[in-house]
């Protein structure tokens, strides 16, 4: 094959190019982004710096009115509450209606945008929660 590419074969160099290209395009696609989301599923906050928050957002539209805060540290339990849209398996696109459980009595509802969260198991408090 470097005797190939050393001769100058065009057509081999050509093909060694896209097939990198189509492998990198199909883990972009499912590799690491495969997730899905279900209602009910709870969430811990990722990719986001200790100095910066997780906003939850009124509408799934990274211009719109921010609702709350969550911290990247949350122990609170941050919960799907519907269907995530658009369907699609990238996480940078794919955008959750949840619920975030800031105390017994105070309840933030929204859309967060799912690149920066991963599924958990979630925590006891939670049915404490979901009982009152």
């Amino acid at each position: 094959m470097k005797k190939l590419l050393a001769n100058g074969d065009q057509t081999l160099k050509l093909i060694v190019v896209i097939t990198f290209i189509l492998a990198n395009f199909w883990v972009g696609l499912v590799g690491a982004h495969a997730q899905t989301f279900q209602k009910g599923d709870c969430l811990a906050v990722i990719n986001v710096e200790p100095w910066d928050f997780l906003y939850i957002r009124s509408r799934p539209d990274h211009r719109s009115e921010k609702v709350a805060a969550i911290r990247y540290d949350t122990v609170n339990p941050v919960v799907v509450d519907g269907r995530c849209t658009p369907r699609t398996t990238n996480l940078r696109k794919l955008w959750c209606p949840i619920k975030y459980y800031l105390s017994a009595n105070r309840l933030a509802e929204g859309f967060v945008k799912m690149y920066f969260t991963k599924p958990i198991e979630c925590p006891l408090s939670y049915n404490y929660y979901q009982n009152k």
